[in-house]
Parts: structure tokens; C-alpha cells; sequence
């Protein structure tokens, strides 16, 4: 027994020299791999890093919703009775008289940015103050993989309950334009990871044995993350690297079972919108094309209601050239290499797109480039979201841009109480 504690010792200290094992670091990684599991999200204030409504859109959960395809739990970890994370508050809000009610419209950056929405907001403020607006509130209508036409669905459906309309979007459109997802779904179809599984039912003993297995995978992997963290346990490199072993394990066998659901799943929508003549280039074409007269029409929807409509196309490193990448956004967060070629060409027609719009005089902006000035790093993963920096140098840009439009200073002045007590004795 003395021997194996000796070499357990002499092990653990071999690991942390080999490792630099910092117990706060790793403490910090596996908080995080356990907020990715379903039911382990991490109820967050607007106080927190950036990056946490991201975390949040994995580890809350999905569900079905009758008009925007799907929108996260309701009323479970922080997300609200619309399934949005709206710190507390329920929609449709009812906004006080003298608040300017912004909407923010589109997917998990665009959640980034309603958390931290404090450069957007003190670029509008001195305009709206004048005006008689003394409180400014934005609210997130953006759920973690939305892509168009979802977000247009839900502009049209909470636009009476705002003053102003955000759209920031781009990525999630393009990426799922690859030529496996449109050989299988539709050009508009939701993300297909979390629809397609949510809209099909368990129609076979496989599908139920996968999906028991799926639970189960995640159910041992929060238990040993949970264990990783006792106090006997915390402070031991030795012990974190069986448990990344064990994290790895659980992402490679989860990896395998979703597979396999969605080669099902492929099957099963393969028939819904055959591939034109032109094949995948042409359904690819005709998305962008559609994706285009979506920003349009939204315009046209909140022109039609005397609100101001803004379209932003999103910033994202697997844009060539849009950015001067760090080491670390080169080595760790453009990982996806086959993505470059992907987003970079639909991008380049996106921006080809917000010119024309603007020039037919929608407030249509694309962001792609707005880094391209900026060595640091400022994406924190290898998909599209952001660190705290790069939120709010995006939502600085947001906000220089609506502040400087037309439209914004559009906007009438708010009644004053005197004229809104004269025009009810009247």
C-alpha cells in the first residue's frame, strides 16, 4: 500500500511538471466541459465573461417551438418563459414610458452581444436622452445556431414589444451551406443538429438504444467531472489528466452516436427539397440570394411600423484576410480548416449584398473586416464567438453605425409628460 501511494506521488509530481498544472486553470476547464452537458448549465448574470451564453446555449437544451423551429428550455437555467436568456426578464415585455426598447436579432454572438451590450448602448445615449428616452434596455431575441428565416420569424413576431430592431447574423447561414448538409436539408432548414433531432421522433428500437446510450455517456461524464472536483482530487495533476482522458473518450463516443442519428436523420429529409438542375452551387446560390431579400423584407416590416431596422453581417476568422490572425486564433481557433473555404466565398457575396441593400437605403452593414486593424486575439473558440475584447469592440462598431444613420436620427422625440396629460384631456 505504501508503494502505490509513493508511486502515485511520484506520479502526480511528474505530471505537474510535465503539464505546468495550474489547480485554478484546470478547475476552470472542467467547470467548463460540465456547462456543455445537458442539464449542467450554469445559471449566469450579464456580470459574467462574454463568452457565457454560449456555454449556456449547450448546457440548457433545446425545445420545438411552433414558429422559430426551436428557441432554448423554457424557464430552465436562466433562459426565460420564451426561451431566451433575458437576465429574468419574461417576454412579450411591456416597456415603461420613458425606455427605448432595443431588439438584438439573430444567433449565439448576437446573445454575446445583448449580455454586453454597454458600448452599443453609450454610443446611442446622448441621442435618446435627448429625445426624453432616460432608460435604454436591450433585449436578446437570439438563440444559440439561428440562422434566416428564423430570426426574421421572430423580428415579425416580438416587433411590436420593441422601438428598434438589430439584425446580426451571417455565419450560421453560410456554415450550413456545406455540400454534405444540402445534399440532405433544405437551403433554410434550421440548424439540423439540434432540429432535425428535436422534430424526429424515436421511430425505431436502434433510435431508442441511441439515444439511452447518448444519456448515459453524458450522465457518467458529469459524474466523473463531479468527482474530479473533490477536495482529495482538485489539487492532483494526475487526477485531471484521467479525467481529460475520460472527457476525450466522451467526446469521441458521443461524436460516433450523433453520427450515426444523423445519417438517419439524412435520409429521412433527403426527398423534402431535391437539388435543383444546377445542384448544390445552384441551392447554394439561391439561399444567398433569398438571404438578401430576408434583410429586405425585414427592413420593409419595421419601415411599415415606424421602427428603425439595422443589418449587420457578423465578423468571423474563417474570412481570409479579415483579420491579422494571433498565434493562438491561428494554432486553436481556426482549427476547422475546411471552413475557409466555405465562409470566405459566401461571405464575399454577403458583402456584395449589404452594399446594395445600403445603397437602396436599408441600414445594411457588413462587419466582416471590422477587425482588420486588430493583431490581438479576439475569437474564443474555433466556431465564431468572441472574448470580452472583440464583444465590445463589435458592439462599439454596431453602435457608431446606428448612431451616425439617418434612421436613428429618425427617431421622434418621446412626449413629454405635459403633452401626453393634455392629449388624454382631449
Amino acid at each position: 500500500m505504501l508503494a502505490i501511494v509513493v508511486a502515485l506521488i511520484v506520479s502526480d509530481g511528474i505530471a505537474r511538471r510535465l503539464t505546468n498544472f495550474d489547480s485554478a486553470s484546470a478547475a476552470s476547464e472542467r467547470a467548463l466541459f460540465l456547462s456543455h452537458l445537458p442539464g449542467h448549465a450554469r445559471n449566469l448574470t450579464d456580470d459574467d465573461d462574454p463568452a457565457e451564453p454560449v456555454h449556456r446555449a449547450y448546457g440548457a437544451g433545446y425545445e420545438l417551438h411552433p414558429f422559430f423551429g426551436y428557441t432554448f428550455r423554457h424557464d430552465t437555467s436562466g433562459a426565460n418563459n420564451r426561451g431566451f436568456f433575458a437576465s429574468g426578464r419574461t417576454y412579450p415585455y411591456v416597456k415603461a414610458p420613458d425606455e427605448f426598447v432595443i431588439g438584438i436579432f439573430g444567433g449565439s454572438v448576437a446573445m454575446q452581444v445583448a449580455s454586453a451590450p454597454g458600448p452599443l448602448v453609450e454610443r446611442l445615449r446622448p441621442a435618446l436622452l435627448e429625445k426624453g428616452y432616460d432608460r435604454i434596455v436591450v433585449l436578446p431575441f437570439s438563440v444559440g445556431g439561428w440562422r434566416e428565416p428564423q430570426t426574421f420569424a421572430a423580428l415579425v413576431a416580438y416587433l411590436p414589444t420593441i422601438d428598434m430592431a438589430v439584425n446580426l447574423d451571417g455565419f450560421n447561414e453560410v456554415v450550413q451551406l456545406t455540400d454534405d448538409v444540402l445534399m440532405a436539408y433544405p437551403a433554410s432548414y434550421p440548424w439540423s443538429e439540434v432540429y432535425g433531432t428535436l422534430a424526429d421522433e424515436a421511430s425505431s428500437p436502434d433510435e431508442v438504444i441511441r439515444r439511452a446510450k447518448l444519456v448515459l455517456a453524458n450522465r457518467i461524464a458529469a459524474s466523473l467531472t463531479t468527482a474530479a472536483d473533490a477536495p482529495v482530487l482538485r489539487s492532483s495533476a494526475l487526477a485531471h489528466l484521467a479525467w481529460r482522458s475520460a472527457a476525450s473518450a466522451h467526446s469521441r463516443i458521443t461524436a460516433r452516436l450523433r453520427r450515426d442519428r444523423h445519417h438517419t436523420l439524412d435520409k429521412t429529409y433527403r426527398g423534402l427539397d431535391p437539388l435543383p438542375a444546377g445542384g448544390v452551387g445552384a441551392k447554394r446560390d439561391a439561399y444567398l440570394a433569398e438571404l438578401g431579400q430576408t434583410w429586405r423584407l425585414s427592413d420593409v416590416v419595421c419601415r411599415s411600423s415606424g421602427r428603425p431596422f439595422f443589418q449587420f453581417l457578423q465578423p468571423n476568422q474563417y474570412v481570409r484576410g479579415a483579420k491579422p490572425l494571433s498565434e493562438e486564433e491561428q494554432t486553436a481557433f481556426t482549427a476547422k480548416e475546411g471552413w475557409f473555404d466555405v465562409v470566405t466565398p459566401a461571405y464575399e457575396r454577403l458583402e456584395i449584398t449589404t452594399s446594395r441593400l445600403r445603397a437602396a437605403g436599408i441600414e445594411s452593414h457588413s462587419l466582416a473586416r471590422v477587425f482588420a486593424d486588430v493583431p490581438d486575439t479576439l475569437y474564443a473558440d474555433a466556431c465564431c464567438h468572441l472574448n470580452e475584447r472583440g464583444v465590445a469592440l463589435l458592439a462599439a462598431a454596431m453602435g457608431d453605425r446606428i448612431a451616425a444613420s439617418r434612421s436613428f436620427a429618425a427617431i421622434p422625440r418621446r412626449p413629454s409628460q405635459a403633452a401626453s396629460f393634455a392629449n388624454a384631456a382631449r
